[in-house]
């Protein structure tokens, strides 16, 4: 072969085979065990690229490997005997050796930890096959941005009714992301490797970077390169993953991706069920409710006093609570109702949102609630002309939520109250389930007023799966926290 180009060419696809099976098989472990000794991963490929450091380019071990790298070579397929000269073997050799080098570098950095170290040169390699392969022919089919397809993809969802005007922001926060660690190239040219690099990347970020005045300013190399000791969660990876995963669904069904790259790409929480959930305690409850809020002159904001009893005794979410208007509290077959839902404000406005469709719900107000003074509440608001139950309450635009001042206020009460552990105002969901669960009541009847699906109901109407009656009876009047 004259063609040193298509030589160079050939090994470049070598490395990224070889990149590509050690992405796919690498172990999870942080040890390779060898004769019942455990040795560092990280170590091992680290010393591995120093030892080769001193070879790479010499003539002398080029010309030692030089018969058995051409066979090697052969017997992958990227060369036949009869393309090989004699006068070719020292430099295709040469270039292998190099090939190795930058193979054995990036495992390396990947071993350590750091996923953005080859980003450029696979990008750099993968640009150069793409220029010069013979085999592709050129297109004139123009391709779709990153930036392009987000827009249009976020535009059809809202079209077709299959998210909210306000879900806009989260969506295009969590597809953000990859033009941020990807840039903004074409989604037609990204590989389920590139997705792979994206996830690793994505682990390592820091929460809140673009608020941090930490990180804000930072580019995503620059903030690797710190190692934030706090990291995106589990949950919050998975979250941008499905978001990614459904992008480029979307881009299959509309044609523009042959397949999606970023299907099943979701990272395993090895954390057990406790460790999400943690619900408060009996003592906790006690201080919570003992605190000078709920006892002493009640707050102007009643949100802050009533979100935390509404939410113990229905097992509502927080946003669920702090959106709800004045009709959606009101009597059925003589029992007083909490109705979920998303239906327009008075003058038409999306106003409401759920998290899913179970979560639309017709929940009994327990005899707890009621005596507090629930339902006089509700009449004094409904009586002074308001719409809403907490008129004082304003969205957060940032947020576009209702509760965020709710949820602040009340971490700050769990804080006064020294209640430690991974509680927070969800907390108060998990007490209600929890209740339930050790009573074995986890039945249909409490999925329907959880918000749960319920695959053998899945076909009936909302709201004529159970009656309010069963509801009432059946669950929430045999619910009871013994609150001192």
């Amino acid at each position: 072969m004259s063609d040193y180009e298509e030589i160079k060419l050939r090994l470049y696809n070598v490395l990224l085979k070889i990149l590509n099976a050690h992405d796919a098989y690498k172990s999870k472990d942080q040890y390779i065990q060898v004769g019942g000794y455990n040795f560092s991963r990280k170590k091992i490929f680290a010393e591995r690229y120093e030892a080769m450091k001193s070879s790479v380019g010499v003539s002398e071990s080029i010309n030692n490997s030089l018969n058995y790298r051409i066979n090697q070579l052969i017997d992958l397929g990227v060369f036949t005997k009869k393309e090989i000269s004699e006068s070719d073997s020292y430099y295709i050799v040469k270039k292998f050796h190099e090939i190795i080098m930058i193979c054995s570098d990036i495992v390396a950095k990947r071993e350590s930890g750091d996923f953005s170290y080859e980003i450029p040169i696979i990008n750099n390699i993968k640009n150069a096959i793409n220029y010069n392969d013979k085999k592709i022919e050129l297109s004139d089919v123009p391709k779709n941005s990153l930036t392009q397809v987000i827009e249009s993809y976020i535009n059809s969802k809202v079209a077709d009714g299959k998210c909210s005007v306000q879900s806009i922001p989260d969506i295009t926060c969590r597809l953000e992301f990859l033009i941020d660690i990807l840039g903004d190239v074409y989604i037609e040219d990204i590989t389920r490797d590139d997705i792979r690099v994206f996830r690793g990347i994505l682990q390592q970020l820091p929460p809140n970077r673009k608020k941090s005045k930490q990180f804000r300013n930072k580019t995503i190399e620059e903030i690797l390169k710190l190692s934030p000791d706090k990291r995106l969660s589990v949950k919050t990876v998975n979250v941008v993953m499905e978001a990614v995963s459904s992008l480029c669904g979307w881009c299959v069904k509309e044609r523009i991706l042959d397949y999606n790259p970023a299907q099943g790409m979701q990272v395993k929480d090895k954390r057990l069920d406790i460790q999400l959930r943690e619900p408060f305690t009996g003592e906790d409850l006690g201080k919570i409710f003992g605190h000078s809020l709920f006892n002493g002159k009640k707050p102007k904001n009643m949100a802050f006093y009533w979100a935390p009893y509404i939410a113990l005794y229905t097992g509502m979410r927080l946003e669920e609570i702090c959106q709800l208007y004045v009709c959606d509290i009101y009597e059925d077959s003589g029992i007083y109702v909490i109705d979920i839902n998303d239906n327009l404000s008075s003058d038409s406005k999306e106003d409401k949102r759920i998290k899913t469709k179970n979560a639309k719900r017709i929940i009994p107000v327990h005899d707890k609630l009621i005596d507090l003074g629930l339902i006089k509440y509700k009449e004094k608001i409904q009586k002074e002309g308001f719409e809403r139950l907490f008129p004082l309450l304003k969205k957060v635009k940032t947020k576009d939520t209702y509760g965020h001042p709710v949820s602040k206020k009340f971490s700050n009460i769990v804080k006064q109250c020294g209640i430690d552990g991974k509680k927070s105002f969800h907390s108060f969901r998990h007490n209600f389930s929890d209740f339930f669960k050790q009573k074995h009541l986890h039945n249909d009847i409490f999925r329907q007023i959880y918000g749960h699906q319920i695959n053998d109901l899945a076909g009936r109407q909302y709201g004529s799966s159970f009656s309010v009656k069963q509801c009432y009876e059946e669950i929430i009047s045999k619910l009871h926290f013994d609150i001192k």
